[in-house]
């Protein structure tokens, strides 16, 4: 009977080392991922875009306006998702927030391993980065391209209570280093 107990509690010790390293090792994938925190500068903000439902928001680059869309297709993009559709007429730089709750976790996984491969097969892009940050709560994945005469921004966001969104930016390539301070100010101020 106490070589029943003592295997019992060997068996016992083991598992709860396992489960500690397997904890430690899941840790450890997570701590890879950079976790960045943005400098805002408020004076290059504009207006929030707010989701109440899962107390989202997000800062509007400042000098864009929203753009005007007519009834029937403002509709069409609040069913499909989107949140905010923003254009600068100045420079040709355009902002979107894209709500992607609608989507179930498996089918954004797709989303996210189908844009992946899109863009890396795609031959008319000059450059593709990807990459993977933690900031805000969200886990952040970019996606940067570059043509020859635009930079494409997109991010996709995830967050286990506030759920999925996308945000998407594009400029002028000759604008992206003097827009980069906006970009970081826009990314900080998710909330």
């Amino acid at each position: 009977m106490n070589n029943k107990k003592g295997m019992l509690k060997k068996i016992a010790i083991i598992l709860l080392f396992s489960m500690v390293a397997c904890n430690s090792n899941q840790k450890s994938k997570k701590d890879e991922i950079a976790k960045m925190k943005f400098v805002v500068t408020d004076s290059l903000l504009g207006n929030f875009v707010h989701d109440s439902i899962r107390n989202f928001s997000i800062r509007v680059p400042k000098g864009i306006e929203k753009t005007i869309l007519s009834s029937e297709d403002e509709d069409k993009l609040t069913t499909s998702g989107f949140k905010a559709l923003y254009f600068s007429s100045k420079n040709g730089t355009n902002f979107m927030v894209i709500d992607l709750n609608k989507l179930s976790d498996s089918i954004f996984i797709k989303y996210h391993h189908q844009l992946e491969t899109t863009l890396i097969n795609n031959k008319q892009l000059k450059k593709v980065s990807i990459d993977s940050f933690y900031s805000n709560e969200y886990l952040f994945k970019q996606f940067m391209s570059l043509t020859d005469s635009t930079v494409y921004l997109k991010l996709l966001l995830s967050n286990y209570k506030k759920g999925h969104y996308e945000i998407d930016f594009s400029m002028p390539i000759n604008l992206y280093n003097q827009q980069s301070r906006t970009i970081e100010s826009v990314l900080g101020s998710i909330k």
